[in-house]
């Protein structure tokens, strides 16, 4: 599931990144393609003002100077002299441009308001410019012209000249362009992909921590459920066939399992609500000093009985009230002291103390039990890890230091875990 929605997440910002990505580069192409084609038309009409002056200059056409304006494949010139074709045009010409003329000229007089015959009539020089299209034929020098009609009266009557320029390079330069956008684009969309890809592998990563941790909370819950549960089951089967002292043994043991399970279901329950909607936290002022002292009496004979000296240290002086919720407060002080009890040995000491440092409560539970090794404490916190494996005590199923240190996070706060001088582990709890 996960990899079909980190699939569906990258193709999707792949397709929204790459559309924004392409329609800016077809506004740009348009943009920049409208300003080469006018500044290319300009271009001709700035060259074509150039040789009509240079045509009006020369008292002579020679073919020398009409092979020049030619040379590199740049224009096509044809020049009438009253009408009749100059005898440059007589050698250059082949049938191809005597056809491309016939259409130009054929164009010119059809489709534009001034015609040829009025044009020659006038007493002034004159040329007119327009883009030419070939609709039909395999002209070698392009289907596209610029076409300028240029109209010089000399001595002896007129110089008619029909200047095209091919459109062909011009295309060729846009057609490169396209494609250069285009292969920048399409590279654009395999990085989009791959940046994606890793993006929304680390968006997806809490999700995938929060599925994995799911499942690992479902299958632990089910393996802790699972021990009183048949031992309820194994005890209710053979009451039937038992006598009634043996009747009693199983009932007790079925209510003490039962116990183990609403234990077990009740932290459970706390964790999930945890996840789900946060913790409904009621704050008000109290004196934490109070509470310690009311958690050290509640455990003061459990610790008796297993002849554990439990003990606490408070300021001599007054300290400011605490903001907190006091039922959270008291549940995650009997977390750390029971846990205390528990993995400390015959003999041993816990203490619990208080401090107020930099406007900070500092709660201590030191105990001289076990221990922590180094790579415990970094699970510690995990929910249904114990630290000590062949610890099977019921009343500790791995989720008490879960709820500490949710406790903890709601209060904005910090809980951590060293080592006892002398052996043991401690406990700290930070609270603002």
């Amino acid at each position: 599931m996960i990899k079909k929605v980190h699939l569906r997440l990258t193709l999707v910002c792949t397709a929204v990144t790459g559309a924004i990505v392409i329609a800016m580069t077809l506004l740009y192409l348009y943009v920049s393609e409208s300003n080469m084609r006018e500044n290319h038309y300009y271009a001709f009409q700035n060259d074509m003002n150039n040789i009509i002056n240079g045509l009006k200059a020369q008292s002579v056409l020679s073919n020398y100077y009409l092979a020049s304006l030619e040379a590199g494949g740049r224009y096509l010139v044809f020049i009438e002299d009253n009408g009749t074709p100059l005898l440059y045009g007589n050698i250059v010409e082949n049938k191809e441009r005597i056809e491309l003329l016939e259409k130009v000229k054929d164009y010119y007089q059809s489709s534009y308001e001034i015609s040829h015959s009025s044009v020659v009539s006038t007493q002034s020089s004159y040329h007119f410019d327009f883009t030419y299209t070939i609709a039909e034929g395999n002209f070698s020098m392009g289907q596209d012209f610029y076409v300028c009609v240029a109209y010089i009266p000399t001595g002896n009557g007129s110089l008619t000249a029909y200047i095209l320029a091919p459109v062909s390079s011009f295309y060729r330069q846009l057609s490169r362009q396209r494609l250069l956008f285009a292969a920048v684009n399409l590279f654009s969309l395999v990085l989009f992909y791959l940046f994606f890809y890793r993006f929304t592998s680390h968006l997806l990563r809490p999700v995938v921590e929060s599925q994995e941790k799911q499942n690992s909370f479902i299958a632990s819950a089910s393996h802790e459920l699972r021990t009183p549960l048949s031992v309820i089951l194994s005890c209710a089967a053979l009451i039937p066939e038992s006598d009634k002292e043996k009747q009693a043994q199983f009932c007790h043991t079925i209510r003490q399992e039962g116990g183990v399970m609403k234990r077990l279901l009740s932290e459970m329950l706390s964790l999930a609500d945890f996840d789900s909607r946060g913790m409904d936290l009621h704050k008000e002022a109290h004196e934490l000093d109070t509470l310690i002292l009311n958690c050290v009496e509640t455990f003061e004979p459990m610790a008796k009985e297993k002849n554990i000296r439990l003990s606490s240290t408070l300021p001599d002086s007054s300290l400011p009230l605490c903001i907190c919720d006091k039922h959270k407060i008291e549940q995650l002080l009997a977390i750390l002291v029971h846990n205390a009890i528990s993995y400390t040995n015959e003999g041993g000491a816990i203490g619990v103390s208080l401090k107020y440092v930099k406007k900070r409560f500092i709660i201590s539970v030191a105990d001289s039990g076990i221990g922590i090794s180094d790579e415990d404490k970094k699970r510690i916190f995990e929910r249904f890890y114990r630290a000590d494996a062949s610890h099977n005590a019921k009343e500790h199923f791995g989720l008490g230091l879960s709820i500490a240190q949710s406790i903890v996070k709601q209060h904005h706060g910090k809980l951590k875990v060293t080592d006892t001088e002398g052996g043991g582990s401690t406990f700290i709890v930070e609270l603002g």
